[in-house]
C-alpha cells in the first residue's frame, strides 16, 4: 500500500490528540508540567544522539546555517504561527489562550524534524519499508496524547502538516531512487538532531528559538547531493 506507514503514523496523531483533548482538564497542572519537562528531556537526549553523529563538522555547520537564512527569509516559523492562529480562530472559543497556536507548532516541528520522520519516510519511498515509521507512529501517538492534554486541539492539526512532510518526503525519494548516499542521510539525521535539541530547549526553558526557520537545512544535503553526487 502506496505511504502506509505514513498513514498509519497519521491516524496515531489524530487518535491520541482526541484522547489527550479529551482528558485536557482532567490531568492537573503539576502532572502536566512534570510530563512536559520529562518529555523535554527525552526530546534533549534523542536529539543528542542524533546530533554527535556527523561525519564533516563544516559541512553540517553550512547547511544548518544556510537553511536558517532560507527559513529566516521565507519566514517559515512565522507563518507556521499564522496558520495556528488560523486554527485557533476558527475552532477555539472566545476564553481559550496560545495554547492552541503553540500545541500545533510545537508538535509540527517535534514530529517532522527528527531522522525516523526523515529516514523512515526516505526508506519508505525507496524499498516499500515502513518499519521505522510504524515505531514512530506509536511514538507520536503517545507524544500526541500528552501534548493535546496540555495544549488541547492544535496538536491535531498538526497531523495535516505531518502527512504532507513525510508524503513529500516519501515521493522524493520514490522518484530519486538510489541517488541519496548513507552519508547524505546520515547529515540529514545529524541536522533533523540539532534542531531538535532547539526544540527541546523551548519546551525546558521556555525560549524562543525560531526551530521552524532552520527546517530548510535538512534538505540542503539533498540539493548538494544533486549537485555534486
Amino acid at each position: 500500500m502506496i505511504m502506509l506507514g505514513n498513514i498509519v503514523n497519521t491516524v496515531a496523531i489524530i487518535g491520541g490528540s482526541i484522547l489527550g483533548n479529551f482528558f485536557k482538564k482532567g490531568l492537573p497542572l503539576k502532572i502536566k508540567d512534570i510530563i512536559m519537562s520529562s518529555m523535554g528531556l527525552f526530546l534533549l537526549t534523542l536529539a543528542i544522539k542524533d546530533a554527535i553523529k556527523f561525519n564533516n563538522a563544516i559541512f553540517t555547520l553550512t547547511c544548518l546555517l544556510l537553511g536558517a537564512v532560507i527559513g529566516e527569509f521565507l519566514m517559515i516559523d512565522d507563518n507556521l504561527k499564522r496558520l495556528g492562529t488560523y486554527f485557533e480562530e476558527k475552532f477555539s472559543n472566545n476564553d481559550s489562550n496560545n495554547d492552541i497556536v503553540k500545541g500545533f507548532t510545537t508538535t509540527s516541528i517535534m514530529f517532522c524534524v527528527g531522522a525516523m520522520a526523515i529516514v523512515g519516510s526516505i526508506k519508505s519511498g525507496l524499498t516499500n519499508d515502513n518499519e521505522i515509521l510504524l515505531i514512530k507512529a506509536l511514538l507520536d501517538g503517545i507524544f500526541s496524547l500528552i501534548f493535546a492534554s496540555k495544549y488541547g486541539i492544535g496538536v491535531l492539526f498538526s497531523s495535516i502538516v505531518v502527512f504532507l512532510y513525510q508524503g513529500s518526503l516519501y515521493f522524493l525519494a520514490f522518484f530519486i531512487k538510489n541517488s541519496l548516499s548513507e552519508n547524505i542521510i546520515a547529515e540529514i539525521s545529524t541536522l533533523g538532531g540539532i534542531i531538535m535539541i532547539g526544540l527541546a530547549f523551548n519546551l525546558l526553558f521556555d525560549k524562543n528559538i525560531k526551530i521552524g526557520n532552520m527546517v530548510p537545512a535538512l534538505f540542503i544535503p539533498i540539493i548538494y547531493n544533486a549537485i555534486f553526487g
